[in-house]
């Protein structure tokens, strides 16, 4: 699975291919997998611009279930954690850990 969001505005892209462990079962689901972002920054002091883009990876840990609403519709709940590590700029270890929590719904029609 890949999931890329507006890549224009740089916003994280995840990855979820040859590290993702995904067990589905009756109960629910767990995933671990690897996730990959980008950040870029530009800088203008009034003597010039200076920017930089910065590409990182992390890890990816999930889990969630399933509740059928019907024979044909269910809904599928999902928290989902990436930890990045600390934000490198302008090659200096800035101190800042970057993460993102996820929360998802879905409505699934099945057909």
């Amino acid at each position: 699975m890949i999931s890329i969001v507006n890549t224009e505005c740089h916003v994280p892209k995840t990855f979820s291919d040859l590290a993702k462990i995904a067990a589905w079962g009756r109960l629910g689901h767990v995933k671990a997998g690897y996730t990959d972002a980008s950040i870029e920054g530009e800088y203008d002091d009034g003597t010039g611009e200076i920017s930089d883009e910065v590409s990182f990876g992390g890890v990816r840990l999930g889990a969630g279930g399933e509740i059928d609403l019907s024979s044909n519709y269910a809904i599928r709940l999902e928290y989902r954690y990436s930890d990045y590590g600390n934000l490198e700029l302008f090659g200096t270890d800035t101190g800042i850990g970057v993460s993102r929590n996820q929360g998802i719904i879905t409505l699934l029609g099945k057909f």
